[in-house]
This record gives C-alpha cells, structure tokens and sequence, in this order.
C-alpha cells in the first residue's frame, strides 16, 4: 500500500480522532491566549491585572498573541467546515439546521444569560464596587446588550451563520459531485494562492473594520473582532471543499511539515521585522510607536502584517494537520477525557480565569511567570470543572 492509501485508511475511521486531538489542543491555547491578556494586558478580556512589566516581558506576551492569533481560530473553522459535509449528507438539511440550532444555540444562551453575567459580577468585585446586578441584568436584557456579550462564545455565533449559509447553498444548488476515487495532489503554489487570497481579504476588510475593533458596541465580554474574520470564512470553506474533493488525503506528513518548519523559520524573524522593529525605531526618534497601523487602514504596515499573518496561518495550520494525523491519530484515556471536555472549557473558562488571577492578585511575582504558574493551575481546573458539570445529563447533552 502506498503512503496516500495508508493516509486514507487511517482518515476515514470513526471521528477522526487526531481532529478531536487537534481542537483540544487549540482550546487549551484559547485558554492560555486569555490568560496572556490577563497578565500582558493587550487584547480583550473581563479582567486584566494592572502590573508593570519589562521590555522582555512585553516582547513575549506579544509574541505569544501574535503567533497564536495569526492562526488558531482559522484552523478551528476549517476543522468545523471539514466536518460540515459529511453531517449535511447525514442528516438532510433541515434536520442539520435545527441540529445546529440547538447545538450551538443552547450553549450560547447559556452563556449570555448565566456565565457572562456571572464573570461580569466577579470583574465588579475585583474593581473595588459591589455591582446592583439586578439593575444590571434589567439594562442588559432591554438595551438588547445580551446579544453583543457572547464572550469567546463568538465563534460560535459565526458558525452557526457559516453552517446554516452552506446548508442553504447545499439545499438550492444541489450537493457537490461525487468524490474522486484517487486523492489529488495539493501543490506548493494552491498554498500560496490561499495564503494570497487570506491576505488580501484581511487588508482590505481592515480598511473598514481595523484588527482588534469590537463590533456594533464596546462592551466587556463583546470579543467579536470581524478585522480576524478573512481568515475564519476562508478557512471555513476551504475545509468544506477538503472533504468535498478528499484533498487532505493528497497531502503528505513531508509536504506538511516542510511548510510547517518553513513558516517558523521564516515567519518568527518576519514577525520581529514588523511590530517590535518599528517600536524600537519610533522610540530610537523620540516618537510615540504607531502600533495600531499594523492592524488597519490604507498603509503598508497593515499589508505587511496582513500578508505575514496569512502565510503563517497556512503553514502553521498545514503542519499541525499532518502532525496530528500521522503521530496523533488515537485516542487513550486521557486523550479521550481532553476530548470529551474541551467544548464545556471553552464555554466556562472565562469566570474560572478571572476568579483566579483575581485570588492571586496580591501575589507579588513577575506578570509572566504568574501567567504560566496559573495557566498550569487553571488549564486542569477548566477541564475537571467540565467534567463535573457534565455528570449531570441535561448539560452533558449540551457540552460534548
């Protein structure tokens, strides 16, 4: 059997358990992502602890948001795109639909009417007040903010809206020709493509909507930032057409990891040409460092980032599927716990963190190593609070 053949056998079995693997392993980077806004300050959250911090420090937390940012929701979209298919084709359409309905709708509800109040009464606290939540929750609820508080529960607002767009593309145009028999080969240069197209949507879509803007309504807990969201619509359907046209199967462990090892070897010096160069040489001049140039408006810095953030995207997202499919592809125990929880984590870490950060904040240690120490704290927390909350059968239902 050929390498491509064993790639099929390996792929087509069950739930694809490297996929499971691959999303708990991005929710616990969720997790940490907040936890580096809670400690570096950049970026939105409920809490942020107000402490100094050196130029090393900053250059780290930066790194990690940056890195991070540039690709792991995208991928999360694509694995959710990959998966749509073969659920439609399952299911019929209206079935999928109100399947999605409840699977991602219930969730939110949830979120907006008990666990984002619930992180907003905690963050009152921490700032010194004793919150009127009842005046509160009546302000929420009239002025229609519920609907901009998802939290990081955004995505699955977007998805919801991606999977029902395609359902009804699916419905009035017909489900996609058969699956070719022979995986086709993906080239070097559809990469590019993809990485070009990605770049060029996310310039000109921050032209209009600048990277880290929240949308419709700054609110705490609206962490809907529509400047990201190229990435996440492209990715999205380009997993659709992976499984449409089994094009995963025509990428080889090599193939991916080159782009993998390439993009890291290129893409971490690129990124230090971009934002840190042009702090240090506005400070070198006296000035004030225009940072928020490099993410929107009609200038060469948001190109510049745009493009290096797409290719680092592809090539980061690429390898990590290879990896993960080759090296990844089963599930023990502890993988299947991760999987069975990673979904209630990324609904319930936000109270957990704050809670957290807020008990430790007279703790005097450096931002960055507090950081770390609770990330090893509260990642296993997040997921055994998950899995208590999943005994009971009502949310267990909800959160798998």
């Amino acid at each position: 059997m050929d390498a491509q053949g064993a790639v099929m056998e390996k792929t087509r079995p069950g739930r694809l358990a490297y996929l499971d693997n691959l999303r708990w392993f991005i929710i616990i980077l969720v997790v940490l992502m907040h936890l580096n806004v809670t400690y570096g300050g950049n970026g939105l959250w409920y809490y942020k602890e107000e402490a100094g911090y050196g130029p090393l420090s900053g250059l780290l937390f930066g790194l990690y948001g940056s890195l991070t940012q540039a690709w792991f929701m995208g991928l999360l979209f694509f694995i959710s795109g990959y998966l749509v298919p073969d659920s439609l084709e399952r299911k019929g359409v209206q079935p999928f639909i109100r399947g999605r309905l409840v699977r991602l709708g219930i969730p939110m509800l949830a979120y907006v009417a008990v666990i984002h109040p619930l992180t907003i009464w905690i963050a009152g606290f921490a700032a010194g007040g004793e919150p009127d939540m009842a005046a509160w929750y009546g302000h929420y609820v009239v002025s229609l903010d519920f609907l901009s508080s998802l939290g990081p529960l955004w995505f699955l607002m977007v998805l919801l809206i991606l999977s029902v767009a395609y359902a009804l593309w699916w419905a009035f145009f017909g489900q996609p020709a058969p699956r070719a028999q022979t995986p086709v080969k993906v080239r070097h240069l559809w990469l590019a493509g993809l990485a070009m197209v990605i770049a060029i949507a996310a310039f000109l879509l921050r032209v209009v909507e600048p990277a880290g803007a929240q949308f419709i309504k700054p609110l705490p807990g609206n962490f809907m930032q529509v400047g990201f969201f190229a990435s996440y619509v492209v990715l999205f359907v380009v997993g659709i057409l992976c499984r449409t046209h089994d094009l995963l199967d025509g990428i080889g462990y090599r193939f991916g990891m080159r782009w993998f090892w390439w993009t890291l070897i290129l893409g971490i010096p690129i990124w230090f040409l971009g934002i840190p160069a042009s702090a240090i040489a506005a400070e070198a001049r006296g000035g004030v460092p225009d940072i928020g140039a490099f993410f929107g408006g009609f200038r060469w810095q948001s190109a510049f980032y745009a493009t290096w953030e797409a290719f680092f995207c592809v090539g980061i997202s690429l390898g990590l599927i290879v990896l993960f499919r080759e090296k990844f592809n089963a599930e023990g125990r502890l993988a299947r716990f991760l999987s069975q929880n990673y979904f209630g984590v990324y609904v319930i870490h936000p109270p957990i963190i704050v809670v957290g950060a807020i008990l430790v904040r007279g703790v005097e240690a450096p931002a960055l190593l507090k950081m770390y120490v609770m990330a090893v704290l509260l990642v296993p927390l997040a997921f055994l609070v998950s899995h208590g909350l999943r005994q009971v059968p009502v949310i267990r239902r909800y959160f798998s």
